[in-house]
Order: structure tokens, then sequence, then C-alpha cells
């Protein structure tokens, strides 16, 4: 019988670590800023002569810092403006907010399992040990 394979989230999910969630945050934040700065600068090639400016404008968008020494003009430059400010006010804390509940819950679920074995090996003990004082209080005849 052949194994069905695994959804990619249920293997991110299995392996994600502190390290891990880290980048998955990163990845979305930097995702968001290259795809921005690159439409603007197709947008708006007249104001992002570069698309190293149009990154750099991205960049402190989706910050809030907004230093504000480059602008869109245009309509189209500015809904990606306003896009982007909405993603970076909402999208990465959401994913930061997700990514981390996602980790305590892991992290949480692998204690409680811990804890199941610990109280089933104790059990398992104690009823050993009643075993044996059971044999010393009744010794065969």
């Amino acid at each position: 019988m052949s194994r069905q394979p695994r959804p990619r989230v249920a293997t991110w999910y299995e392996r994600l670590t502190v390290p891990r969630a880290i980048a998955t945050i990163l990845a979305v934040a930097i995702t968001i800023v290259l795809v921005a700065g690159l439409v603007e600068r197709l947008v708006e090639p007249e104001v992002f002569d570069s698309l190293g400016l149009s990154y750099w404008w991205a960049i402190t968008t989706v910050t809030t810092v907004g230093y504000g020494d480059v602008v869109p003009v245009s309509t189209g430059g500015r809904v990606v403006g306003s896009v982007l400010m909405l993603s970076g006010l909402a999208l990465i804390p959401t994913t930061t907010s997700v990514v981390v509940a996602l980790l305590i819950s892991k992290v949480q679920r692998a204690a409680t399992e811990e804890d199941r074995r610990s109280r089933k090996e104790t059990a398992e003990r104690l009823e050993r040990i009643e075993e044996q004082l059971a044999r010393l209080q009744d010794p065969p005849r």
C-alpha cells in the first residue's frame, strides 16, 4: 500500500522551530517588499528610476518609517503604496501571531505528551510495587 504524500503545511508544522518561525516571518515580509518594490518600479518608472530605489521605498513603507524622500505620485503608484502599507500593518503581524501560536501549541503538545508518558510510567511502577507488596504480605504457604 502506498503512502499518501503529506501536505507541505503539515510537514512545515512538524519541523517548526524558533529559527524556522523567524525565517517564515522574514520570508513573508521580504516577499511583500520585493513584490511591492517591483510593481511600484513598473507602475512609476519616472519616479522610481531604479529597482534599488523602489525597494528602499518599499522597505521604508512596510516598516512604517516612511522617510518621504521618494513617494508615489500616480493613482496606480498610490494604490501599490496603500496595499503595501496595509500589508505591513496587517499581514506581517498576523503571520507572526499565527506562527508563534503554532509554535507554542507544538511545544505545549509535546509537553502534554511527555506528561502523559511520565504518568503512565509512574502508574506502571506503582502497579509493580503494589504487586510486590501483595506478595510480601501474603507469602505462599
